[in-house]
């Protein structure tokens, strides 16, 4: 768990700079004040006067023998304390991983994922501790997403080895790297600056970046115990002082809703005259299981993979601006043509690997850079075929019955159904009626999100984009025990001039050992030979995005050409 300063408080530059400020300074060769606060730990640069010593806080003058013995003492004390460490971290216990998701508000801002591992330097002992972050910052009214990785080498009782950063935010990159050499902590930072390198003083009783997480795990607090550290924050590139007050055992509610019983802790964290309150509640066994930062409305909750990821991926693809790609070649009236020879290239030449085929999308010739399709998209929702649940499904169990994003289970999307099957207007077809209810259902259709709600969602706010769209049909469909998947890809962006593809998704239809492609949104339901299946889920798990992503991430890598059939 990092320090919040580094994410919300300083520019990139300021962020850098920090380490410049710290440096040792004497008088004709004696110890002064200002080389004590570069060797002592914060508390007691804070607490002088609890030494006798505040009248010598600030003067800078040479210091006596009676001061250099009190601060030995108070080193002998911090010495000793050191011994009394525990390993946070029991042997069976690695490989560990946790996941958090942070909110403001009731908005989910970002996720974060450590790992703890055995070093690969072989030594008994020595672990390695992996954290990813993603976390959407405001900076100057504008929204930036920033990463950052952090890696750091440690003893099982949390002394501090080496440790590496990667930050980055916008266009903006910069990396740490930092080796314990005695009681000097050597700092390498590299940005748009160039290269800088930097000693700075330091203690073994210094703790790491995860410090909080190994002491509160290592030795839990007990209601009414105060703890202080120091520990590294490799954003701010600076130690900072950390208080940890245990209050009493309270219910508290978890991030599914659930109340359990966690002892709250309230921390004070300084740095540089400033504080930062954050409250933590933990269990008996000392696991952060979420944190509150008022002064930034900031809330985090331990989860599971899947939450985490789902929060990732939203924050991943909420940059993301899908691109029109120009169609070449003979484009007239494609929209109407149920069949066309389309020419997929891609900037790397992996279309073959990363562009699907079966049998609404034949390869016809393959190149190096590109691959020549024949896309047929033949009327489905007049033909006579039938939707029995009775049938022989070839697809996975997976793609039928209720997931946590299509829920065929909930009340409404089964009226939905009810409501759609009973509209003989429509004819005999019950796929044709399922489309119909469906679009009939979603009063306004909004343009391109990627923000994705689930089934049960969309059906009450009677509002979406063509993902909704795509994501309710998909549940209503397995009201009625059929397959059914979501699939996202492009097409040919109706009356655009020049013609363009386009990101869309669409619903696809297990019926008689086929998948029938329905679109929604689309006045008929009917698609047409311009769609191009890139992605399909059966959103069998707690993360939308997996069927949206991989599209994204392909779009701006890919070109199209109409052929002409030789």
């Amino acid at each position: 768990m990092l320090s919040t300063f580094g994410c919300f408080s300083r520019s990139p530059s300021e962020q850098v700079s920090t380490v410049e400020a710290v440096k040792q300074n004497s008088i004709d060769g004696q110890t002064t004040t200002q080389d004590i606060e570069s060797v002592m730990p914060m508390h007691v640069q804070t607490n002088l006067e609890k030494l006798g010593l505040s009248d010598l806080a600030v003067t800078g003058k040479p210091l006596g023998s009676e001061l250099a013995e009190a601060i030995e003492n108070k080193k002998r004390n911090l010495a000793d304390s050191l011994t009394r460490r525990r390993n946070w971290i029991q042997a069976q216990e690695i490989p560990r991983e946790t996941w958090e998701v942070q909110y403001r508000g009731n908005t989910p801002i970002g996720y974060s994922f450590n790992r703890v591992k055995n070093s690969a330097l072989g030594t008994e002992g020595i672990l390695r501790i992996d954290s990813t972050s993603l976390l959407r910052i405001s900076n100057d009214n504008e929204n930036v997403t920033q990463q950052v990785k952090v890696s750091s080498v440690e003893q099982t009782d949390g002394k501090l080895r080496s440790i590496e950063m990667e930050r980055i935010a916008g266009d903006i990159t910069e990396s740490l790297v930092a080796t314990v050499a005695l009681d000097r902590l050597r700092i390498r930072i590299e940005n748009k600056d160039g290269l800088r390198s930097r000693d700075i003083p330091w203690r073994a009783e210094i703790g790491g970046p995860f410090t909080i997480i190994e002491t509160l795990k290592g030795t839990p607090l007990k209601p009414g115990e105060t703890r202080e550290l120091d520990m590294l924050d490799p954003l701010l590139n600076r130690i900072v002082a950390v208080t940890l007050v245990a209050g009493d055992y309270v219910n508290s509610p978890k991030l599914d809703g659930e109340p359990v019983s966690m002892l709250e802790i309230r921390s004070n964290t300084v740095f540089e005259n400033r504080e930062l309150q954050t409250v933590f509640w933990v269990d008996e066994k000392g696991e952060i299981l979420k944190t509150f930062t008022s002064q930034l409305d900031l809330r985090s909750f331990k989860c599971e993979e899947s939450m985490a990821y789902r929060v990732r991926d939203s924050l991943l693809s909420d940059s993301r601006v899908p691109p029109k790609i120009e169609i070449k070649g003979d484009t007239q009236g494609i929209e109407n043509l149920s069949q066309i020879f389309l020419r997929v290239g891609h900037k790397e030449g992996d279309t073959f690997r990363l562009v699907p085929h079966d049998e609404h999308q034949k390869i016809q010739t393959v190149a190096p850079f590109d691959v020549t399709y024949i896309v047929t998209r033949t009327p489905v929702l007049d033909n006579e075929f039938t939707l029995d649940p009775g049938q022989r499904f070839v697809s996975d169990p997976s793609y039928r019955g209720p997931t946590p994003l299509l829920q065929a289970n909930d009340i409404v999307i089964n009226r939905i159904a009810e409501k759609s099957l009973k509209n003989e207007e429509l004819g005999a077809q019950p796929l044709k009626r399922l489309v119909h209810g469906v679009k009939g259902w979603i009063k306004e259709q909004t343009p391109f999100t990627p923000s994705m709600k689930t089934a049960a969602e969309t059906a009450r706010s009677f509002r979406g984009s063509a993902n909704e769209y795509a994501i309710l049909l998909a549940a209503v469909v397995r009201t009625q025990g059929i397959p059914s998947r979501v699939v996202s890809g492009v097409r040919c962006r109706p009356g655009s001039q020049p013609p363009v593809m386009e990101y869309h998704a669409w619903t696809e239809v297990e019926a008689h050992g086929t998948w029938v492609a329905v679109d929604a949104t689309q006045p008929d339901g009917e698609i047409n030979a311009t769609y191009l299946r890139l992605t399909e889920s059966s959103m069998s798990n707690y993360n939308p995005y997996e069927v949206m992503l991989p599209t994204l991430d392909l779009l701006d890598k890919l070109s199209f050409s109409i052929e002409t059939p030789k």
